[in-house]
């Protein structure tokens, strides 16, 4: 039977054969290789054509990139897997001979793990298409199946295909027929280049995965044996059979970047256009969306399925990352300063190797990772927003001279940057040539020769520009993208406690929930209730995104609640080791101020929601003290819709909201306690291994053999702390990407009610009084959480700056051996990430403040637009109050 007929690869097999892109069949392929073609080629004739035959047109243009672009992805693609046959096929005799080297099952279960991944991937890349497939189905064949089971006076009108066959069957049922068979085409095509991706990258991880596995089982399997000379040879022999799986492993990843790097850079090129020209569609729709629900779908369709898409390639790259990192830590944190020299000289190699990230590449400029996708997101709705400016025929001379001399100033740019990034990959050919030969082979003599060129090779060569830049293809993209940037308009109470009884905790959490759905609910209500007023909206967003970062918190800690015990018991063993020790004090230290920053967390939440409190008691409390003829009219300090009459009924309804409020305050404020004491003390623990390696020298009567002993103690210790690092972040780093997001819009939208409120004016202190406190509060909560996350940089950093200081050349060969080992890993600092695409830091802080205010001024210009198109008095209104500002500014100055 075909190796490659079994239950893992049967699927790929079989949607390669199809389209004729299985290296390994000969008959017929020709055939469907034409056939695959001719689909391809005429799907791109008959759109093209359209926009040919047609009156110039931008929602036409529109309508005929969404389904353009999307096919010559897939013509992409398929270009590069046919013109690519052989290296394909080498790919996959190395997956061939990978699985026949393998030993044991253990070794067998991890590739087999990666395998079901990518057979996965795929079954869920056909699921999602044949859905998408049938939501197109029933939007084109709906109104003809109508117009004969209950027809009208008139037919009704049905959805249009923006194609040109010159034959005028496009509207008709043959024309609908021949759209979807082209639609099913194209599916194959798209799932056979994507499935047969990722089935390369998900065995590339196994690889890496298995390297590891390797890597970390020699000293379980040989502990017995590992201070004996003559059984040192077959620790040795493990250790180069690691080697040898991570070289070869090293190579299929460099195939699979020299078959995908041009298509991928081109996908991604195409990706930025259509997720621009879908959003432009989606803002162009001016009516209402239930009058235009056929358009509104196949736009979020396609909005979604490129997202998506671009998503798992992304995915896909990050994946490479975090393995060819996992194979870095496995070499640093087992016990090389037990074996022989011998060993420790080829632990220093495979080290050096692994430290710098294997990746993928889109064209030699940015590297394929969540932190990409990120980007990608971002630059497409910078590009929207410039195409919101509408193109005509009047201007199209002026737009053309200006485009020709944006390429020509962009192609320049970007020749003067090639030939630099080419010095850059010359000199970094040399380290990647001497990690994948086979120095393991050499002499002892040759091995420190070697050596010697690799450290140098690190560093690659450059051309620098006034001494400042380095000339690359990543100074290129930074060019392009500082560039658009400048000209784009400025746009345990709550049952987490792991100790707790499991009944009492299932009922808190549940009150928890309860509360939070609870207030999603009602302030979604008044919001219905008031006919979506954007001022309305604007108002209850703030406190409706606080309630979502809380609930998202919430779920987060009591579904990894498992993993927060694991990390509790770790804090409590390390308090019960550290007892009566100088550590134990710095331990006490961190936990005080940890503390300390609790309570200024619930004055920051509780002193507001008591501000609002009081300010809502005022009318009451004046009633009481000067009454007048009538009550004084009196307001919830939050929108809710309670269904009864909010004045009749103030008090209960003022206590419901403040218990709401409570519980609300309990859930944020304890969830973000409970991270900073995790935080504190991982922060903690790299001060305590930094003051252990200041003891280790402070001592000078101690023998070689005791400070040999201090130092193991020191790197032990550091094990432990990189072993909490990787568990905090396995912990929060999903939740935060949704924080930083939330973050975000509850940032923007605090600048915008400070905008609308007349907040620097004295005509509605109250609203300007609860604006200004939003906004500060928020802004300070996510400065504390980027603030620990650079105080987590800075104490990992510590320890380098420590072993640098200490007079480590006073020690032994053998002790320098093992300060080098703590000083390459504290290189890396350890830093929490938000889904990987940023590190959570003081800059971070700074950039998501910045992209706050601009997507507040966006925002802003939206609503202005809007107002203009449904309320032209309201509008003039507004225009009216800036003109106000911009003369009284004017007149200050003057």
């Amino acid at each position: 039977m075909d190796f490659f007929e079994n239950r893992y690869y049967n699927i790929n097999k079989a949607l390669m054969y199809v389209i004729g892109i299985w290296p390994y069949q000969n008959s017929k392929r020709t055939l469907r290789i034409i056939l695959s073609y001719t689909i391809l080629t005429v799907t791109t004739i008959v759109l093209i054509a359209k926009f040919t035959t047609t009156k110039y047109d931008v929602d036409l243009l529109v309508d005929i990139f969404t389904f353009l672009i999307p096919n010559l992805c897939y013509y992409s693609g398929y270009c590069t897997c046919h013109y690519n046959m052989r290296k394909i096929k080498k790919l996959f005799d190395m997956i061939k001979f990978d699985w026949g080297e393998l030993k044991n099952p253990e070794e067998m279960a991890i590739i087999k793990k990666y395998a079901t991944k990518s057979k996965n991937y795929t079954i869920i890349l056909t699921v999602i298409f044949i859905g998408f497939f049938f939501i197109f189905i029933v939007i084109y064949l709906l109104p003809h199946l109508l117009n004969v089971v209950v027809p009208l006076n008139q037919p009704r009108k049905s959805k249009s295909f923006p194609i040109e066959t010159f034959f005028k069957i496009e509207d008709s049922i043959y024309g609908l027929v021949l759209l979807f068979f082209i639609i099913a085409s194209l599916g194959v095509i798209a799932l056979a280049a994507y499935g047969s991706f990722l089935l390369f990258i998900q065995h590339a991880c196994g690889m890496l995965s298995l390297t590891g596995f390797i890597l970390e089982h020699v000293f379980i399997d040989s502990e017995q044996c590992i201070y004996n000379n003559n059984e040192n040879e077959m620790i040795y022999k493990s250790i180069i059979r690691s080697i040898r799986f991570h070289i070869r492993t090293l190579k299929f990843i460099d195939f699979i970047k020299d078959i995908s790097e041009e298509c991928y850079t081109i996908q991604i090129s195409l990706v930025l256009i259509l997720i621009a020209s879908d959003y432009l569609k989606f803002m162009q729709i001016k009516k209402e969306i239930s009058e235009n629900i056929d358009d509104a779908i196949i736009c979020i369709i396609h909005i979604i399925g490129i997202m998506f898409s671009l998503f798992i390639n992304c995915h896909a790259g990050q994946q490479i990352i975090d393995h060819s990192n996992y194979v870095f830590h496995k070499a640093k944190v087992i016990p090389w300063y037990l074996v022989s020299k011998k060993i420790q000289k080829s632990a220093i190699i495979i080290l050096m190797r692994s430290q710098k990230s294997c990746y993928l590449e889109v064209g030699r400029t940015f590297i394929s990772s969540y932190e990409f996708f990120v980007l990608v997101l971002k630059t497409s709705m910078s590009y929207a927003t410039i195409l919101k400016i509408k193109l005509s025929m009047e201007n199209f001379k002026e737009i053309l001279t200006c485009m020709m001399h944006i390429i020509g100033n962009v192609a320049w740019a970007f020749i003067n940057c090639y030939f630099g990034q080419k010095v850059i990959d010359s000199s970094s050919d040399v380290y990647t040539k001497i990690c994948n030969s086979r120095w393991y082979l050499s002499s002892t003599k040759m091995q420190k020769i070697i050596l010697l060129i690799i450290t140098r090779s690190l560093k690659p060569s450059y051309v620098s520009i006034g001494g400042t830049f380095i000339s690359s293809l990543e100074l290129f993209a930074s060019m392009v993208q500082t560039s658009i940037s400048y000209a784009m308009i400025s746009l345990s109470p709550i049952g987490l406690w792991p100790s707790t009884e499991r009944k009492t905790r299932l009922i808190r959490r549940f009150i928890v929930i309860l509360n939070c759905i609870s207030i999603l609910l009602l302030q979604t209500l008044k919001i219905i209730m008031t006919n979506y007023k954007i001022d309305i909206i604007f108002e209850i967003l703030p406190y409706f995104l606080i309630c979502f970062a809380g609930i998202f918190m919430h779920l987060n800690n009591s579904i990894n609640s498992s993993q927060m015990y694991r990390l509790l018991e770790i804090i409590k063993d390390d308090w019960h080791e550290q007892e009566g020790t100088k550590e134990f004090e710095v331990m006490k230290k961190f936990a005080q101020d940890s503390k300390t920053y609790s309570i200024i967390m619930l004055a920051i939440f509780y002193v507001p929601v008591y501000i609002m409190m009081i300010t809502s008691t005022l009318p009451l409390a004046l009633d009481f003290i000067n009454p007048l003829n009538e009550t004084r009219p009196r307001t919830l300090p939050f929108l809710m819709e309670f269904y009864v009459d909010e004045q009749k009924h103030f008090c209960p309804l003022l206590m419901i909201i403040f218990v709401m409020l409570l519980i609300l305050g309990l859930t944020l404020i304890s969830n973000c306690t409970l991270f900073l004491v995790f935080i504190q003390h991982l922060c903690g623990m790299f001060y305590v291994v930094g003051n252990m390696v200041d003891n280790v020298f402070n001592d000078k009567h101690c023998s070689e053999v005791e400070t040999y002993a201090k130092i193991v103690r020191c790197i032990k210790y550091h094990k432990q702390a990189l072993e909490f690092e990787m568990k905090l972040r396995a912990l929060y780093e999903h939740v935060y990407l949704g924080l930083v997001i939330i973050g975000l819009f509850l940032m923007a939208t605090s600048v915008i009610q400070l905008i609308q409120k007349n907040t620097f004016k004295l005509e509605n202190p109250i609203e300007s009084l609860v604006a200004i406190t939003i906004f500060i509060s928020s802004t300070i909560i996510i400065y504390l959480k980027c603030y620990f996350g650079q105080k987590l940089i800075d104490h990992s950093t510590y320890l380098l700056n420590k072993i640098f200081n200490t007079p480590w050349y006073l020690l032994t060969k053998k002790s320098q051996i093992l300060l080098w080992f703590m000083m390459a890993r504290s290189t890396k600092p350890c830093y929490l990430s938000c889904g990987k695409p940023f590190c959570i830091s003081i800059q971070f802080f700074a950039s998501m403040l910045q992209t706050a205010v601009s997507y507040a001024m966006g925002d802003i210009h939206a609503v202005i637009h809007i107002a203009y198109h449904r309320d032209y008095k309201n509008a003039c209104n507004m225009f009216d109050y800036y003109k106000r500002i911009n003369k009284a500014g004017k007149q200050y100055f003057q």
